[in-house]
C-alpha cells in the first residue's frame, strides 16, 4: 500500500480552475461513496480516500494498492476520478496538479493543517476544514486505518502549532481581509452600507468582523429568510431572502458574497439593472466564495469594482512578520508529527508478519496438544481444558518478547531487517 496525494492549490492553480473542481459537502460525500463502490473493480487502485476541498485547494488523499512503481497508474486513476466527479475535462487542470507520495504527503497535510500552506499564514479556518474532510470520509466509510491516522496526526499538528507557537497571532482570514478592504473603500468615500450575501460560516465571520470594525449599516441576503434575519439581527441590520437580492444591491455601497452556490448568482444583467437606480453611486463587490458568486463579466460594468479571492491574496501578506518568525517552530512540530506517523506506519507494516507468526505458533501448539492428549486418555474434560490453557499461556509468553521487540524496532526505522530476520528464524 502507498499513500498518495493529488493537490491543486492556490500556489499553482488559478481560481478559474479551482472553482470548477470545488466540492460542496453533499457532492464530496457522493464522490467518496462512488469511490468506495469502485473498490470491487480490478483496475481501481484506491483502498481508502479522503477529499479536502476549500476556497484555496482541492486535494485527494488516497491509500492505493501496489508499490511505488504503481504510483503513476494510481495518479492517473485519481485524476480521472476527479475529472469524472466534477464533470471537468482532465486537460483543464492537469498542468496544475502536484503529486505527493509517502512521507511527502504526510508532511504536506500536516503543514496544511498547521496553516503553513494557507493564503493567510497561520489562519485558523483550515484546521476545521481538514477535520471536516476527515469526518466526511469517516462517515462514508472511505477512511480506513491509514487515512484515519493520517488526518488525526495532521489535526494534532494543527492544534499544537496554534497552542505552542504564535503562528496564529492576530490571525486573519480572507473574510477579515475582505472587511479591511471594505473599510478602506469607506474611508475613500464609498459609503458604509454593506450587503452580505450568504449567511453561512464565511458570511457570519464577515458580519462579525464588520461589527468589530466600526459603524456599518448591514443587510444580509440568504437563500432562506430565517437564517438571513437571524444573522442580520446580531448585526442590528435587516435580513432579506434571495428574491430581494436586486433591491439589496441598489441599497448597498459594498457587497460581500460568500455563498456555497455551485454557480454564479450575481449576473451582469442583475447588476446593470440595479446600477440604473443608483446613478452616480459606485459599487464595490468583494467575492470570497469558491466557486465565485459574481460573474466575472460584472467587472466590465461602469462604476463597478469587483475583487475575488485571488485579488485579495496579495493584500493578506501585510502585517505577517510576527507569524513568519514562527515558521521554524511550526515546521519542527510538523516534522515531529510526520515522524510519529511514520513510526506508526512502520508498525502497521509489521502486523501481517505478527499475525503470521502467531498463526504459525498456534498451529504448532494445536498439533502438539492433540498428540499429548492422545497419550493421556485418562484426563477428564476439566483436566483437558487446563492442559490447553497451559499450552496457550506458554505460547503467549514465548511470543511476548519477540513481538514487543519487533514493534519497538518499527519505531526506529529497523522494522524491515528485523522482519526479514523473524521470517528466516521462524520459517515463515
Amino acid at each position: 500500500m502507498t499513500l498518495l496525494c493529488l493537490s491543486l492549490s492556490h500556489t499553482a492553480a488559478p481560481l478559474t480552475v479551482r472553482e470548477r473542481l470545488a466540492y460542496d459537502t453533499a457532492a464530496l460525500e457522493t464522490a467518496l461513496a462512488r469511490a468506495m463502490h469502485k473498490r470491487a473493480e480490478s483496475h481501481w487502485p484506491v483502498a481508502e480516500l479522503a477529499i479536502l476541498s476549500t476556497c484555496h485547494r482541492v486535494e485527494l488523499y488516497a491509500v492505493v494498492r501496489g508499490t511505488d512503481d504503481d504510483v503513476v497508474a494510481s495518479r492517473s486513476a485519481l485524476a480521472d476520478f476527479l475529472a469524472e466527479t466534477r464533470a471537468v475535462n482532465r486537460a483543464q487542470f492537469q498542468p496544475y496538479v502536484q503529486c505527493l507520495t509517502a512521507v511527502d504527503a504526510v508532511t504536506h497535510l500536516c503543514s496544511v493543517a498547521a496553516g503553513l500552506r494557507s493564503v493567510v499564514l497561520g489562519e485558523s479556518e483550515v484546521l476545521g476544514q481538514v477535520d471536516r474532510a476527515y469526518q466526511s470520509a469517516h462517515r462514508v466509510g472511505a477512511a480506513g486505518p491509514v487515512l484515519s491516522m493520517l488526518f488525526r496526526t495532521a489535526i494534532r499538528a494543527g492544534r499544537r502549532a496554534r497552542a505552542e507557537t504564535e503562528i496564529a497571532r492576530n490571525a486573519a482570514s480572507i473574510g477579515s481581509v475582505a472587511v479591511e478592504l471594505a473599510e478602506r473603500v469607506a474611508i475613500e468615500g464609498g459609503g458604509r452600507h454593506v450587503l452580505v450575501v450568504g449567511a453561512g460560516k464565511m458570511g457570519e465571520r464577515a458580519a462579525a468582523a464588520l461589527r468589530a470594525r466600526g459603524d456599518w449599516q448591514i443587510a444580509v441576503v440568504n437563500r432562506t429568510y430565517h437564517r438571513a434575519h437571524e444573522l442580520a439581527q446580531a448585526s442590528n441590520g435587516r435580513g432579506m431572502s434571495v428574491e430581494f437580492l436586486r433591491e439589496g444591491i441598489v441599497w448597498a455601497d459594498i457587497v460581500i458574497t460568500s455563498t456555497g452556490a455551485p454557480h454564479t448568482i450575481i449576473s451582469p444583467a442583475l447588476v446593470r439593472d440595479a446600477m440604473g437606480e443608483r446613478p452616480g453611486r459606485p459599487l464595490v463587490c468583494i467575492d470570497i466564495a469558491v466557486p465565485r458568486d459574481i460573474d466575472p463579466a460584472v467587472r466590465e460594468l461602469p462604476g463597478v469594482r469587483v475583487f475575488d479571492v485571488d485579488d485579495l491574496r496579495d493584500r493578506v501578506q501585510c502585517g505577517l512578520a510576527e507569524r513568519r518568525a514562527e515558521i521554524p517552530r511550526v515546521e519542527q512540530i510538523v516534522s515531529e508529527e510526520t515522524a510519529r506517523f511514520e513510526r506508526w506506519r512502520e508498525g502497521m507494516a509489521l502486523e501481517p508478519l505478527l499475525r503470521e507468526l502467531r498463526q504459525h505458533a498456534d498451529a504448532i501448539r494445536r498439533r502438539e496438544l492433540a498428540r499429548a492428549l492422545q497419550r493421556l486418555p485418562m484426563l477428564d474434560d476439566t483436566a483437558r481444558e487446563q492442559v490447553e490453557h497451559l499450552s496457550v499461556s506458554l505460547m503467549n509468553h514465548l511470543l511476548h518478547d519477540p513481538t514487543r521487540r519487533l514493534r519497538r524496532e518499527a519505531g526506529t526505522g529497523q522494522a524491515e531487517p528485523y522482519a526479514r530476520m523473524a521470517r528466516e528464524l521462524f520459517g515463515l
